[in-house]
């Protein structure tokens, strides 16, 4: 049976980063580990779990190799199945909706679970709701319609991306993480729902078009050596695998411009203490890296594959239509963030800085 392992990363120094298929660890993250295989049966099939869950077990025992621990099951439903090993949670899943669907797999730690209640996902869309920044609130209702079958699942619900007992940094910067997940949430295949226009998207890309590893950089002429491992981190995660789609990275582009839309509302709605922790410490902001590594996939494919570039982003291309409309959006949501935080006296990170200038260098270079 063919397994797609797939690791969210959440880079600490950095930020949210949201799933990428990986077989890499940073020392720097936490992980949450999800794997998929396919499932025709209604309810979960035994085999189908039994194959997968060795590989779910092997993924929990690399993060945490010093304890020794057996596999309890703890809950038998016939849509979900939920396992007890060491310190971890391990929650074996379907889409009950779906006649055909693939299992999925969520690895969790107990105190993470002990936070995910239904008053914190309530408070987080109502806050988000209240806020009424930049239709982050549309793009949850969205999501939320798409996927109403687990919206309220304690266990696999987006409840999961929230910090409702962590401090208040961490709380809105988890709104931004469930604002960005629930853009994902959102897609229906390659069809990227955009809020702004209120419908989806839609790319029609070729499967023999390269992976997006194609715009990895690899190496960083940063003097923050926490950024430069940050990054190459980052890369391990979204581009380590021949697996990621040029869709998935257009895809990460148009998350990550709402939700820092959404964060720089935050920032102007309610002040710096929503956002910065010790007077100027705060996350970075990875929009002007997605925005660069789009355009230096395409600038690549271009040069080194003529041919497939004429044939998915010619100029009267439905596709470069709408990736052009995916980088003027997150230029404007790049430039609320650089408002509100020049309001408050802020910098630009070294990183951010650079990705920026790269930006442009390459937008010039694709004359787009």
């Amino acid at each position: 049976m063919n397994l797609q392992v797939k690791v969210c990363l959440l880079i600490n120094f950095l930020s949210f980063t949201g799933c990428a298929s990986s077989h890499s660890k940073s020392e720097d993250s936490s992980t949450l580990y999800e794997v998929r295989a396919p499932q025709t049966k209604s309810c979960l099939d035994p085999n189908a779990v039994a194959a997968m869950l060795p590989n779910v077990e092997s993924l929990v025992d690399a993060s945490d190799p010093d304890i020794r621990g057996e596999t309890t099951l703890s809950q038998d439903n016939c849509d979900k199945k939920v396992y007890l090993r060491k310190k971890h949670r391990i929650i074996i899943y379907r889409d009950p909706t779906a006649l055909e669907a693939s299992l999925n797999s969520i690895v969790s730690t107990n105190e993470q679970d002990s936070a995910f209640t239904p008053d914190c996902l309530a408070k987080a869309e109502r806050d988000i709701s209240l806020l009424d920044v930049d239709l982050a609130a549309a793009i949850v209702a969205e999501s939320r319609k798409k996927n109403a079958w687990k919206w309220n699942d304690m266990d696999i619900g987006p409840v999961r991306w929230l910090s409702c007992k962590s401090d208040k940094v961490d709380y809105y910067k988890s709104l931004d993480t469930f604002v960005h997940e629930s853009t994902h949430g959102a897609r229906q295949e390659n069809c990227l729902y955009v809020a702004s226009a209120k419908t989806h998207f839609c790319l029609d890309l070729h499967k023999d078009l390269p992976s997006r590893n194609l715009a990895a950089y690899k190496n960083f002429p940063f003097t923050n050596p926490a950024e430069i491992q940050g990054y190459k981190g980052l890369e391990a995660a979204y581009f380590g695998s021949s697996e990621q789609t040029p869709a998935m990275l257009f895809d990460e582009l148009n998350a990550y411009t709402a939700g820092t839309a959404f964060y720089a509302g935050i920032l102007d709605s309610i002040g710096r203490s929503a956002i910065y922790r010790d007077g100027d410490k705060r996350t970075t902001i990875l929009l002007p890296a997605f925005m660069t590594y789009s355009l230096r996939y395409l600038n690549r494919v271009r040069r080194e594959h003529p041919t497939l570039y004429v044939q998915n982003f010619d100029v009267n291309s439905k596709n470069r239509s709408f990736i052009i409309q995916l980088l003027d959006n997150a230029e404007k949501s790049d430039a609320s963030w650089i408002r509100a935080a020049q309001k408050v006296g802020d910098r630009a990170k070294d990183s951010e800085s650079w990705f920026r200038k790269e930006y442009q260098a390459e937008r010039a270079q694709l004359g787009w």
